[in-house]
């Protein structure tokens, strides 16, 4: 990813966008969408990804994607387009990641998780499910790792901004900064173990940023990079 001159809009899609594709990543192989929806919210996310998903409506998202830059990292397969396939819009059609029944609150749909099953089937993905604190930790160091990729991430505006994007646009915890600062409290070399081992976002298969093994080598975080 090389774009540069950041905006707060351009922030927020690349947000929403970085999201999308790690949580779909785990929904494949790592879990189902209460679970995820749950371990972000016990984390501190003012909403869960699915649930805010159905909000916004799935077609919303598949064109955001159409829009997303190319940096290399792609999954395996779409859920997403699996999804919008079967109808499921979000809750405005009544079901998506969750069911809607009579237009009210959500409910857990089974059918779901049958999907995701297949999927990886077809995929030829094991799936292995990951208890709920390692599950925000692989989102966070997925999410760090694809936005790490830009070229301008050194760049203080950009992190600025991806900070304040983060909360804004994702729920992400104010007190915990953004996912740029929690490159400073989790060690570099801590996110590289995640991206390297068995269990990492994108199965092993999504590059590591090169600038995270620069400053895993110097034991530094962005802002001392």
């Amino acid at each position: 990813m090389t774009a540069t001159g950041l905006t707060d809009r351009g922030a927020k899609a690349l947000i929403l966008d970085t999201l999308r594709l790690v949580s779909e990543d785990l929904l494949l192989r790592r879990t189902n969408p209460w679970e995820l929806d749950e371990a972000m919210m016990s984390f501190g996310f003012s909403v869960g990804f699915c649930e805010a998903q159905d909000q916004e409506g799935l077609a919303v998202a598949s064109a955001r994607r159409d829009c997303f830059p190319d940096n290399g990292i792609r999954l395996t397969v779409s859920i997403l387009d699996r999804m919008l396939s079967e109808g499921r819009l979000g809750r405005s059609a009544g079901v998506g990641w969750y069911r809607y029944p009579g237009g009210g609150g959500l409910v857990v749909d089974p059918l779901v998780e049958d999907l995701l099953r297949e999927e990886a089937r077809f995929a030829g993905v094991c799936r292995s499910e990951l208890e709920p604190q390692d599950l925000v930790q692989h989102l966070t160091a997925g999410m760090i790792n694809v936005l790490a990729h830009r070229t301008d991430i050194q760049a203080l505006g950009t992190r600025r901004r991806l900070n304040t994007a983060c909360v804004a646009a994702i729920g992400y915890p104010v007190s915990r900064g953004g996912f740029c600062d929690a490159v400073n409290s989790e060690e570099a070399s801590a996110l590289c173990q995640v991206l390297t081992g068995a269990e990492a976002p994108g199965g092993g298969a999504w590059p590591v940023a090169p600038v995270l093994r620069h400053l895993s080598g110097r034991g530094a975080g962005f802002s001392q990079g």
